[in-house]
């Protein structure tokens, strides 16, 4: 287990790391949550670190107009309940990892803005 991921490690080094999320886990927001709960050392990111790994350094390698919250800049946002914060620390019995977690920390989610367009929840169509 170790061995696998050990985000800690890679970001102690300086090299520059980012998440993604092609494939496993499915939900960045749960990728976020297993790197602040991971059961080894090495592998452990505070949650701050661990949301830094999957937005400000994905916007960094992508260039100066991704991600950042200015004039000209392409950035996607999620809005979420703040309580979303003390969900994704890390928690006291690391059990609580798996779907139901995922599903709660989705459901935190109240809007998400894709190129500018509100993709979550879904814009209702125009009356006829």
């Amino acid at each position: 287990v170790e061995n696998m991921c050990p985000h800690k490690e890679v970001f102690d080094t300086g090299v520059p790391t980012f998440f993604g999320t092609d494939g496993m886990p499915d939900s960045m927001l749960f990728g976020i949550f297993c790197a602040a709960n991971a059961p080894a050392e090495c592998q452990y990111l505070d949650y701050e670190k661990s949301i830094e790994a999957s937005c400000a350094a994905v916007a960094d390698y992508e260039g100066d107009n991704r991600g950042r919250l200015a004039e000209g800049c392409k950035a996607d946002l999620v809005l979420a309940d703040k309580s979303m914060f003390a969900s994704l620390a890390k928690q006291p019995d690391p059990v609580v990892l798996g779907m139901m977690k995922m599903f709660e920390l989705e459901g935190k989610v109240k809007r998400v803005f894709k190129d500018g367009v509100q993709v979550v929840p879904k814009p209702k169509p125009p009356k006829s």
